[in-house]
């Protein structure tokens, strides 16, 4: 959906053309005068009204930054950064864990109109009509950058490598198209700006479920962990090789969470005898099981 913008140009010219007459009507443009300012730029034009979803478990925007490297836990452990569903709930993943063992969510409730503004800023960046290709950069083992859109009538999904990237196979249209989502990207990281006080509530996510994926690697681990992943996880097969994975619940997560609370960082735990690679993330409530996570 591409909006029609009436730049400033445009208004010098009409309001030149109509002299002294009364002034023109301009759509959704507020007027302001020295000493005023206009409190949120995104409502002072004029929305669409989406008729969203509103159930808790609907996705209706979604932003993840997914890995595309060799080692397949590294691909695995990445959970989206933004999450906002039907029911006003919006996950954000917590900076102040960034490169934690298990990273945390933010949980914020956002009022109808918030989600309105952020079905309007996806829109405008070109997310609800997205190109058939962004072309291809010469960027090696670059992130993938992928959005979720449910504005009701309106559904998309797709994904666009090395978003920021701008040397390679990529038409001048396909860089602008790039250009805007980056754009719209960065909205969303700063979310706390676009909505304002369209944001009700805040609290840490009480996790409820928690990925573990696992392989069997290397040596020297000397810190136990609590759940056996080749007797109660699953394989799960990767672009790479096959991981165990299990999903941990209930009282579960509490051990899980204590036990990285009270361990220094490790990279190897021990598990039978044997050195595992391990890496946790959080499953947010519109997600399966382990076969779910690994298809991404």
């Amino acid at each position: 959906m591409r909006r029609l913008v009436m730049t400033v140009a445009a208004l010098v010219l009409l309001v030149a053309a109509c002299g002294d007459d009364e002034p023109a009507a301009t759509s959704g443009a507020e007027v302001t005068t020295p000493g005023t300012e206009v409190a949120n730029t995104t409502e002072a034009t004029e929305m669409v009204d989406f008729p969203a979803p509103i159930g808790a478990l609907d996705v209706v925007l979604r932003m993840a930054i997914k890995a595309n490297q060799p080692d397949p836990l590294a691909i695995l452990e990445v959970v989206a950064e933004f999450t906002l569903y039907g029911d006003g709930t919006l996950l954000v993943a917590d900076p102040d864990t960034r490169g934690a063992d298990l990273p945390g969510l933010i949980e914020f409730q956002v009022d109808p109109t918030g989600i309105q503004l952020l079905l309007n800023a996806a829109a405008d960046h070109g997310a609800l009509d997205p190109l058939d290709s962004y072309g291809s950069t010469d960027v090696a083992d670059g992130d993938t950058t992928s959005f979720v859109v449910d504005a009701g009538s309106v559904q998309t999904g797709f994904g666009v490598y090395d978003l920021a990237g701008e040397s390679g196979d990529v038409t001048a249209e396909q860089l602008a198209a790039r250009g805007s989502l980056v754009e719209l990207r960065n909205l969303l990281r700063d979310y706390r700006t676009l909505l304002g006080s369209h944001i009700v509530s805040e609290r840490p996510y009480a996790l409820q479920a928690v990925a573990v994926f696992g392989l069997e690697r290397g040596s020297g681990a000397d810190v136990g962990f609590p759940f056996d992943l080749e007797v109660a996880g699953e394989s799960i097969e990767t672009r790479v090789l096959p991981v165990q994975c299990l999903i941990v619940t209930g009282s579960d997560v509490d051990v899980l969470t204590t036990l990285l609370t009270d361990a220094e960082p490790v990279s190897r735990w021990l598990i039978n005898g044997n050195s595992w690679a391990i890496v946790l993330r959080p499953v947010l409530p519109d997600e399966g099981g382990c076969a779910e996570l690994a298809e991404g």
